[in-house]
């Protein structure tokens, strides 16, 4: 049953995708798949980290959806990775401008299912730390799930002064 559910989803995600590329555009009148691309290349701002420089932006519109499902499987692994590991991600990014003020929204779900995992007590044991924090319990099972969710607005007030939230 969950195979096709995860089927659905993924069928249905590739069709949202291409509903998404095939709205991004600017008012230029440009349409292209590096719609987004272009966005970060013309608008510094973006990098910055500064919400109220999505108020640069040239385009009105432009959003984009990936998504992935990989199955790794096998003895060649570092030595605490998982000997099965099956990861599921999505991701969604989008600009709008309505009436002046501009937003930006920004998602991110991943979802992993490792099995076979050597030393389980450590969540992240590739960070650099060179003492073996955990057990050493063979062959656990971990369920990961993590989530990012961003957003921002921002309105230009005259040609000096933008405010961002």
């Amino acid at each position: 049953m969950n195979k096709i559910k995860l089927s659905c989803l993924i069928i249905t995600l590739i069709l949202l995708s291409g509903a998404v590329r095939g709205s991004n555009s600017d008012s230029i009148g440009l349409h292209s798949f590096n719609t987004f691309k272009m966005l970060r290349i013309n608008n510094y701002w973006l990098e910055t980290g500064n919400i109220a420089g999505i108020s640069f932006n040239k385009v009105n519109s432009a959003g984009i959806v990936e998504s992935g499902y990989s199955i790794l499987d096998g003895e060649f692994h570092r030595m605490r990775e998982a000997t099965e590991k099956k990861n599921f991600y999505l991701e969604t990014e989008s600009y709008q401008k309505i009436k002046n003020i501009d937003f930006y929204g920004s998602f991110s779900y991943t979802n992993s299912d490792e099995k076979g995992i050597l030393w389980n007590g450590v969540f992240d044991p590739y960070r650099g730390n060179p003492y073996i924090v955990g057990d050493s319990v063979p062959g656990a099972t971990y369920h990961k799930e993590t989530y990012r969710i961003q957003g921002g607005l921002a309105k230009k007030l005259n040609n000096k002064l933008t405010i961002g939230l």
